[in-house]
């Protein structure tokens, strides 16, 4: 049987052979050494989780696929493909809202219960996997207008979610919390907004409270 440092250089070459990209090719590409490369892919040496985050982007896989062999986004759509067709014969849904979150800086919330969204699935105009893990939240500030999410906005958010590089997430540091997009990068977690005015945030460690869903049109169409 195969260790796990075989089973993540077999995934490491079958990625490379899928893409058709050589060591010294990825290295360059990666910004690592090829001879690192092949130390992995003979097992001489055994890789790390930031390894396999440098080189997915190029080899056009997650890192998570590269480690653990599975892709967040594929169980994502498992997950979704098992449960769908029981909550789309859903007419109505009943969502907690919570106190609001900050589309900004990093601000202290408490996440106390405020009521109840209640909402027919036509007006969501989107599927609900996991509604019984679903809440809602009102957004204060302007950090995420470039995703038309905008000051005043209900959003949906699911809590316990698969982590997808780049998604929008409720995420609380320390005592303090705010919405924005994710991002993991040699070990540290950069909190990005999308109006190009506020700061890139980076912290070393966080809380995620939950994946932001919001549907096109907007949910704003739909609550005010």
């Amino acid at each position: 049987m195969a260790t796990l440092d075989q089973e993540r250089a077999q995934r490491l070459a079958k990625a490379m052979k899928g893409i058709d990209i050589s060591q010294r090719q990825l290295g360059i590409a990666a910004h690592v050494s090829y001879q690192q490369i092949g130390f992995i892919l003979s097992g001489k040496r055994k890789t790390t989780y930031e390894f396999m985050c440098k080189v997915a982007p190029t080899l056009k896989v997650s890192p998570d696929y590269l480690w653990k062999g599975k892709d967040p986004i594929q169980e994502l759509k498992e997950a979704a493909g098992a449960v769908i067709k029981d909550v789309d014969q859903r007419d109505s849904f009943s969502f907690p809202i919570l106190d609001y979150i900050s589309a900004g800086q990093l601000f202290t919330t408490e996440e106390k219960v405020e009521g109840v969204l209640k909402a027919t699935r036509s007006e969501l105009d989107m599927s609900i996997v996991h509604p019984e893990r679903t809440y809602a939240v009102r957004v204060v500030g302007t950090s995420l207008e470039g995703d038309e999410i905008y000051d005043g906005d209900v959003l949906l958010v699911e809590k316990e979610p698969i982590f997808v590089d780049g998604d929008i997430y409720i995420v609380r540091v320390g005592a303090e919390s705010a919405v924005r997009h994710v991002y993991r990068d040699n070990g540290m977690a950069r909190l990005v907004s999308s109006n190009g005015e506020c700061r890139e945030i980076k912290v070393t460690e966080l809380d995620i409270r939950g994946r932001v869903l919001y549907s096109r049109p907007p949910m704003r169409k739909h609550f005010r």
